[in-house]
């Protein structure tokens, strides 16, 4: 039978990816100062499977790019929520290293969304009857903590990828803590010689619905000077924020595929220069970002910095959102912080906390959930309470943002989105004071 005649996406795949780079914009930007040090042989450090690979996401924003991306090192901190579906895209699109902090044994709740555990490996597994042992053989193992029962599955997906587990507490583990275990002897990575897996994390990105923890991580963050998201869903709900460090510099997809076309040109053809006869270093100064801590960002937010402007419809929609998710969990930070919702208090008198929360951070009451309506939300929020759908797409915008601020392209959310599942409808707000660099 003949063949047929080749598509235009195998046409265009038998083509050079630079071929196809767009001209350039009349206005161009200059490259971040540890982004241009990986261009003119980015190409290089790529295999050609690699290449093939990571064909489509190269074309989107180049060799450079995957490059930066296979030389970093994400921490994710907390293996729920969205976790899962945040882990998979990143191993999936070519992290070099990928690090798993969490200490808990898997249990039947964490089926509903975490694809990478089976239920033979949960607590409830263990203490069934079918799983229990006779008088006269030796009791089973318990099961190991779940980051360690999923590596393997993980690594499925992409073995170029190094994917470590470690097994400690998310509310008080460290970076040094990390590098440790990394480190140790027994580590699987540990004979294996990955700069990006010994480096420290690039970035770090919070899981769950302990407060606690997002809290801890984004101080460490940002002593570190690291980039930090924190995501968190509760029901039908999610929550993301992007803290950065001051300044943030990023270039937008055009300017990143202009320099990739430029640094090709000038690899085969020592003479090629733009149009304008102007080189690319001398360029303006590229685009930042400064992003509030998330303490500044939940303690001191403010309700009409939205992005974009919205319709007065879709502000009483917002308004709606406001009080049912983002409301119940901007109390919540607050009274953590006040330490008014530690594990003791298992019924605060959340009227005065309220009361607080509309005060200090300037929101009206009616935009606030009322005391009862907190008392109902509370327990859903500290058992982590997950609809699989939700979490998969926040982990999809969690991994999105990681990907951006790896590889420097793109805007990073600024700061907060919050995502209602009952409308499938998200919303970007500003929250909190820009901090100078």
């Amino acid at each position: 039978m003949a063949s047929s005649p080749p598509t235009r996406a195998a046409k265009r795949r038998a083509e050079s990816p630079t071929a196809a780079a767009p001209a350039a914009p009349s206005k161009r930007t200059e490259r971040p100062a540890d982004a241009a040090a990986t261009d003119t042989a980015a190409a290089d450090r790529l295999s050609a499977d690699e290449a093939a690979l990571y064909d489509r996401q190269i074309r989107l924003w180049g060799f450079s790019a995957q490059a930066r991306l296979r030389a970093a090192h994400v921490l994710v901190v907390g293996f729920e929520g969205p976790a899962p579906e945040l882990i998979k895209n990143l191993v999936l699109s070519g992290v070099g290293a990928l690090t798993v902090l969490d200490d808990a044994v898997a249990v039947a709740a964490d089926l509903a969304a975490n694809f990478f555990l089976t239920a033979a490996e949960t607590a409830e597994a263990e203490a069934s009857p079918s799983s229990s042992s006779s008088s006269s053989s030796p009791p089973p193992p318990p099961p190991p903590p779940r980051v360690v029962a999923a590596r393997a599955r993980i690594q499925e997906l992409n073995p170029r990828v190094q994917i470590i587990p470690v097994v400690a507490p998310p509310t008080s583990a460290t970076l040094a803590d990390v590098a440790a275990a990394v480190a140790a002897p027994s580590s699987p990575v540990a004979r294996i010689a990955n700069a990006a897996a010994r480096g420290p994390p690039t970035v770090v990105v919070s899981c769950g619905t302990s407060l606690a923890q997002h809290r801890h991580w984004s101080r460490l963050c940002d002593a570190a000077r690291l980039p930090c998201l924190v995501g968190t869903t509760v029901g039908l709900d999610a929550l993301l924020v992007c803290q950065t460090p001051a300044p943030w510099a990023f270039e937008t997809e055009a300017a990143a595929q202009l320099h990739e076309a430029v640094a090709a040109a000038a690899a085969t053809a020592s003479a090629a220069k733009p149009a304008s006869g102007e080189t690319p270093s001398a360029a303006p100064t590229p685009m930042t970002v400064a992003q509030p801590t998330l303490e500044t960002a939940l303690l001191s937010a403010s309700f009409g910095a939205v992005v974009p402007p919205l319709t007065p419809a879709q502000q009483k929609r917002l308004a709606s959102r406001w009080s049912t998710a983002l409301g119940p969990f901007l109390v919540a930070w607050h009274a953590d912080a006040v330490g008014a919702s530690g594990a003791a208090s298992a019924a605060p008198d959340w009227s005065p906390l309220i009361a607080a929360v509309s005060e200090r951070l300037r929101v009206p009451l009616e935009l606030l959930p009322t005391a009862d309506a907190m008392a109902t939300w509370l327990p859903l929020f500290r058992a982590g309470t997950t609809i699989a759908p939700v979490s998969a797409i926040a982990g999809g915008l969690l991994a999105q943002e990681a990907q951006k601020l790896v590889t420097r392209i793109g805007r990073p959310l600024d700061n907060v989105c919050l995502f209602a599942g009952d409308t499938n409808d998200a919303k970007i707000m500003r929250l909190g004071e820009s901090r100078s660099p």
